[in-house]
């Protein structure tokens, strides 16, 4: 950093100068107290050279609190011009008049985070109901407008109400598992607690996140299979609709190879049920042998579920 000293106007030990001075900020701070941010604003502008010798953090502070309260953002280039270029005699180094414009950055910021956040206030307490509704369309709705809303700003994450939402829905259903898996792909790094299955887990999701990846392997081969292979249009769209639901609703349990398998056959066979058609001319289930009854349990199951 350069030792450059700039010189400032000689300052007079003048007390009745100081004193205007310093009446002149103080009718500024009342000024802005009352919000009438426009006069105060011009009256600081206005004793310019006057207030700037008598203080030059304070008057360049609330100079710039102004102009970003009165949207005058594109003035500060021009104030910082005419900072940089009086004669300055006093001790105020270019290392101090050069912070100006990362201090101003910085008031910006503020100022946008508190915008944010009263705005926020509101989206956020939609987002949480819609998160613990009973309805799947609105679980559905609040996932959305939670990536929405963290696309808007980097001051805001949607990990804390994810947590919150998940702790209270009491059941395990389809919707909490969504919510559990989001936290899993975020890796929430915080043990959650809860029943499935009349099971009690302890997880942490950013512990569980590998092993939930490495399972995700597994499932989206058969989500593949069926999408390029399933020559029942109708079938390959309802499939996915059917498998995933049942695949996290067993969440954290991971089904082994023949379960993934026969939950696959189910969910196909569950799909040509759900459009009153007949499965047993299906191209992907010509040649495989399934034990009938196990498959015909699980598709009772996946067609119970409450996921539409």
């Amino acid at each position: 950093m350069s030792d450059k000293i700039y010189k400032l106007y000689e300052i007079k030990s003048d007390v009745k100068e100081n004193k205007n001075a310093s009446l002149l900020m103080k009718e500024a701070d009342t000024l802005i107290s009352l919000e009438k941010y426009n006069e105060a604003y011009k009256l600081l502008m206005d004793n310019f050279k006057d207030l700037i010798i008598y203080n030059f953090k304070d008057y360049t502070h609330m100079v710039m609190e102004l102009m970003i309260e009165l949207d005058k953002e594109l003035e500060f280039n021009e104030f910082y011009e005419k900072v940089k270029n009086l004669p300055y005699e006093n001790v105020i180094t270019l290392e101090n008049i050069q912070g100006l414009p990362n201090e101003f950055l910085i008031l910006k910021k503020q100022k946008d985070y508190l915008n944010n956040k009263q705005n926020m206030r509101f989206d956020i307490q939609t987002i949480y109901k819609n998160l613990t509704d009973e309805s799947l369309n609105k679980v559905f709705l609040g996932l959305n407008d939670l990536k929405e809303l963290e696309s808007k700003t980097d001051l805001f994450s949607g990990n804390t109400i994810l947590a919150e939402a998940f702790k209270n829905r009491k059941e395990y259903d389809y919707a909490k598992a969504m919510l559990f898996v989001q936290l899993v792909t975020r890796r929430y790094d915080e043990r959650l607690s809860f029943y499935n299955n009349g099971k009690l887990y302890f997880i942490n999701p950013k512990d569980y996140d590998s092993k939930y990846t490495e399972y995700l392997k597994e499932v989206s081969f058969y989500l593949n299979k069926v999408k390029e292979e399933e020559k029942n249009i109708s079938v390959a769209q309802i499939f996915n609709n059917l498998f995933v639901p049942y695949i996290m609703i067993n969440l954290p349990e991971f089904f082994s190879n023949q379960e993934l398998f026969n939950v696959y056959v189910a969910s196909i066979i569950a799909s040509y049920v759900s459009i009153s058609a007949d499965y047993s001319e299906d191209n992907l289930l010509n040649g495989i042998n399934f034990n009938k009854k196990t498959i015909n349990k699980i598709v009772d199951k996946i067609l119970n579920l409450n996921c539409f």
